[in-house]
């Protein structure tokens, strides 16, 4: 059951970056993250993404291709949608780590 919830957090953190930012880049700095953790009433930048070294594309900038959504209009992206991206990164991103 913890493991639902946890999926839960990141959807809505995926949610709220692209709510914040538009979902129109993959990569984002920590003070981007910060702007939609203080946006959104959370407290910090979640520790799936600062401590996951594989999400690390250089210091202080970090890889989250879940966010990442090209669409016509911001109303298009839904929780489904973002839901969708998620599970299909999981599938497709190894864990090793990017290049940088």
């Amino acid at each position: 059951m913890s493991e639902r919830k946890t999926n839960q957090k990141r959807t809505d953190y995926i949610a709220a970056i692209i709510a914040t930012h538009g979902g129109t880049q993959e990569n984002y700095s920590r003070k981007e993250l910060r702007e939609v953790s203080d946006s959104h009433g959370w407290k910090w930048i979640p520790n799936w993404i600062t401590h996951d070294k594989a999400r690390r594309v250089c210091r202080g900038t970090f890889s989250i291709p879940e966010a990442f959504i090209v669409t016509e209009t911001p109303e298009e992206v839904t929780e489904e949608l973002v839901a969708t991206v998620a599970a299909h990164v999981e599938q497709h991103v190894g864990t090793e780590p990017m290049p940088v």
